[in-house]
């Protein structure tokens, strides 16, 4: 009797160290949501013009003045816009990531890519996202270096802005204080 049981002891001993020695699953990043981007007359709305926060650009190059791309995130309507500063023949790009709340995972993602343009007045392109009322974005302007291409290893990114979003206000850090809100290392302000 006591061997049985010091066997079925042993079995269900195996058994749990079986399951500690699982490898535990992290949480799957979402999957990149592509978009092109629907071409906007700069004399309607929305536009650049509407962004109180959040501009990120990309400039291409120390020396440059202008910047090739600008985006930004649009509150009213929830638009992700991206303008074309320079006849260069690439599309501007907006990387942007959503986390719902203060160390959460990333829940969506994407790519808004505008391929019209930069002749004024239809430079400007937006993506109509339907992100939740509250959280945190983070956006980064760019070009696309290869014609037709939606992996991002083809596209080159310029500063990152955060932005804490919480109903119809934000409050944007760019920066170091972008990377500190994002990492966990500043509270989030809607805590």
């Amino acid at each position: 009797m006591e061997r049985h049981i010091s066997v079925r002891i042993a079995v269900m001993l195996a058994a749990v160290v079986g399951l500690l020695a699982l490898p535990f699953r992290a949480e799957a990043a979402p999957a990149w949501e592509v978009n092109y981007a629907v071409k906007q007359d700069s004399s309607e709305s929305p536009t650049l013009a509407r962004c109180a926060l959040g501009l990120s650009a990309w400039h291409g190059g120390l020396n440059e003045w202008e910047a090739h791309a600008t985006a930004c995130f649009i509150l009213a309507g929830d638009y992700m816009a991206v303008a074309d500063g320079k006849a260069d023949g690439h599309a501007v790009v907006m990387k942007w990531e959503f986390r719902p709340s203060e160390g959460a995972a990333v829940s969506r993602r994407g790519i808004c890519i505008y391929t019209g343009g930069s002749k004024v007045p239809y430079r400007t392109g937006t993506c109509n996202k339907d992100l939740p009322e509250k959280g945190l974005l983070r956006i980064s302007a760019g070009i696309r270096m290869v014609s037709g291409s939606e992996s991002l290893s083809d596209m080159r990114f310029g500063n990152q802005v955060c932005l804490a979003l919480n109903g119809s206000s934000a409050i944007g850090f760019n920066g170091e204080g972008c990377d500190l809100i994002w990492s966990g290392q500043y509270p989030w302000p809607w805590s």
